[in-house]
């Protein structure tokens, strides 16, 4: 259906792209909470009729989560009693995402969109703290140096989007979109599986 409707578009415009990320990586990630990250880049609206515009795009993306977890270990009281080890960190992962977004609006200004992504690996780094609690009392921590652990992640990650939008002005608008990761980004052996999910608020501007 783009590829017919390609040959009549009537309009091709440009413009930027940018706001904020709600990222999480689900799946089997132990204590994974969400983070707060950007997206920043480029767009192209094409418009096929005065109902659909076909907008392909390629983002610079932050995304991961925070991880947490406890290990709970129980001492008789003459060796100093319950000792528990939390391990406190954050997955950092930068993709250059391409969406390829089929958007329809519903009226003048307001638009659904939906569209499949395939976003490129660019870099993966974890960075964690290690806290000794001794009788519900700290006794010490450790801060582990920034690890490189892009080997650990696949390099291609596949998602379908879903959103709305809203134009203020004929340059200006505003939209609320989720990528669901379809597939299984870890590289560990076995049935572990984790994948991305990314609710993004953005900003843009058509020149």
């Amino acid at each position: 259906m783009c590829v017919f409707e390609f040959s009549n578009a009537q309009y091709v415009e440009y413009g930027l792209k940018a706001g904020l990320n709600s990222a999480n990586l689900t799946g089997d990630m132990e204590g994974a909470k969400s983070i707060i990250e950007f997206h920043v880049g480029g767009v192209v609206e094409i418009t096929m009729n005065h109902k659909f515009a076909f907008q392909p795009e390629i983002l610079f993306s932050t995304q991961g989560s925070e991880f947490e977890s406890a290990n709970r270990m129980r001492r008789p009281r003459p060796i100093g009693g319950d000792r528990i080890t939390v391990l406190k960190g954050r997955h950092n992962l930068e993709y250059l995402n391409i969406p390829l977004m089929l958007k329809y609006y519903v009226s003048d200004r307001f638009y659904i969109e939906t569209g499949p992504q395939i976003g490129f690996l660019l870099s993966a780094n974890q960075t964690a703290k290690v806290t000794i609690i001794i009788n519900d009392v700290e006794a010490g921590s450790t801060v582990l140096d920034r690890e490189d652990v892009i080997d650990r992640y696949k390099a291609i990650d596949f998602g379908a989007n879903l959103g709305v939008g809203f134009y203020f002005t004929d340059n200006i608008s505003a939209s609320l979109r989720y990528n669901l990761g379809l597939n299984n980004i870890s590289n560990n052996a076995g049935d572990y599986k984790v994948s991305n999910g990314v609710l993004q608020l953005s900003v843009g501007y058509l020149f």
